[in-house]
């Protein structure tokens, strides 16, 4: 396989990899309350990703700049959808 082939399968298992928080989206989003998640573990995964895409975006490696900006921007989303429905109720 050459260098460009391997990037690209990279990059979709990264992307794929990272679609596993959205299901925990869409339980917020229907449940309409975030209270049983932890705002720490939130914000430790958003610096992770940050540091990982700098990291990726400094050596440049394709793959890790695309899944760990897929990454941040799901997380990003998850930590709105808790911020919109922390504390409410039914």
């Amino acid at each position: 396989m050459n260098a460009i082939t391997v990037e690209i399968l990279m990059s979709i298992f990264g992307v794929l990899t990272s679609f596993q928080i959205i299901p925990q989206c869409v339980r917020i989003h229907r449940r309409r309350k975030s209270d049983d998640l932890s705002l720490w573990t939130m914000y430790i995964s958003i610096i992770q990703q940050v540091l990982w895409l700098g990291y990726a975006i400094w050596k440049p490696v394709i793959c890790l700049v695309v899944t760990e900006g897929v990454w941040l921007t799901l997380l990003i989303v998850l930590l709105c959808f808790i911020f919109k429905y922390r504390g409410k109720r039914d």
